[in-house]
């Protein structure tokens, strides 16, 4: 019998496929597009500007969504080929599905881009004890609420009252005073952090944990080889574009999440954006440094109850697409 809450989950389900499939029609192009979905966050935003650019096929399917729990329904459902997700959201994913993944690169590095923001009469991590704070339920918000107390041992997740809210909602919440705290990431945090909120906790304080990623399905990249490999190619082309164009780069990328110049420069003043070599150093070769990102990550999930233990094989996770 189906419940109201599975009819409508249903209906999201219906309605992301129809969103997914109708813009995949909308290419008249003779030749199969790839299809990718995304977030609106700084990291993700160069594949839209190569698109722009025609560093990458003209006919690439760029689908923008709200939730990234709609890009990991949709690559679960191969109604999209490439997707941009953060590492843990790749684990989660790869753990519970029946098809293995492989990570193509590393499109950012958070080293500050997400933080924990509380309101200004709250000062330190203790301060949150039977405090309400806001955020998005997935493993990497939790990772950032996680690290936060553990800096402070005279509180724990029990102490404090949790609001599930999309980051979509975050700034309208802190701003009304409804919650306390909140843990979010950009363009949200430096929109806050402009009108007075403190930052107790930041992702600079937990160097190469949280990162982002370009995914495949594995059987979508035995069918499509060359096309993948274009694919990256484009990304790399516009990565080394936005670093020697800065200023005419930044002003797309700007408006492409409909805000200032400034306030998208403050964005990724917490974000490190990596070129081809920055990859092929933590991606590339026997023992890549990214597998000890993957471990630490993993271990959380796995105490977390989110994934099973000893279920990802690390080093066949990896890709080596942009290695050869």
């Amino acid at each position: 019998m189906l419940t109201k809450t599975k009819l409508f989950r249903l209906a999201g389900y219906l309605i992301l496929a129809f969103m997914f499939i109708n813009l995949s029609a909308c290419s008249n192009q003779p030749s199969t597009p790839l299809k990718t979905a995304m977030v609106t966050w700084p990291g993700y935003e160069p594949v839209v500007l190569a698109k722009d650019m025609g560093f990458v096929a003209e006919n690439l399917v760029i689908n923008r969504v709200i939730s990234s729990n709609d890009v990991v329904n949709a690559l679960k459902s191969d109604l999209i080929d490439i997707a941009f997700l953060t590492l843990d959201e790749v684990l989660t994913l790869e753990s519970k599905t029946k098809e293995s993944l492989k990570i193509l690169a590393i499109t950012d590095i958070s080293n500050g881009a997400d933080a924990l923001l509380a309101q200004p009469y709250i000062k330190t991590i203790g301060d949150l004890k039977g405090k309400k704070v806001a955020m998005e339920k997935t493993s990497i918000a939790s990772y950032m609420l996680a690290s936060a107390l553990e800096s402070d041992s005279e509180i724990s997740i029990d102490d404090i009252s949790i609001s599930y809210l999309g980051s979509e909602k975050h700034f309208e919440i802190f701003q009304s005073k409804a919650v306390d705290a909140v843990v979010t990431f950009e363009p949200t945090k430096s929109m806050l952090l402009n009108q007075g909120a403190i930052n107790l906790l930041d992702s600079s304080a937990i160097k190469n944990e949280i990162i982002d990623l370009i995914v495949i399905k594995e059987k979508t990249l035995k069918r499509n080889p060359q096309k993948v490999k274009d694919f990256m190619q484009g990304w790399f082309k516009t990565i080394d574009y936005i670093k020697a164009n800065n200023g005419e780069a930044i002003k797309k990328l700007a408006n492409y999440e409909n805000i200032s110049i400034d306030l998208y420069n403050n964005a990724t003043l917490g974000l490190e954006i990596l070129t081809l070599e920055d990859n092929k150093h933590l991606v590339c070769g026997p023992s890549a440094p990214i597998t000890h990102s993957i471990s630490k990550v993993q271990s959380f999930l796995e105490s977390r109850k989110k994934i099973e233990a000893a279920d990802i094989d690390i080093e066949r996770l990896l890709s080596n697409t942009i290695c050869q």
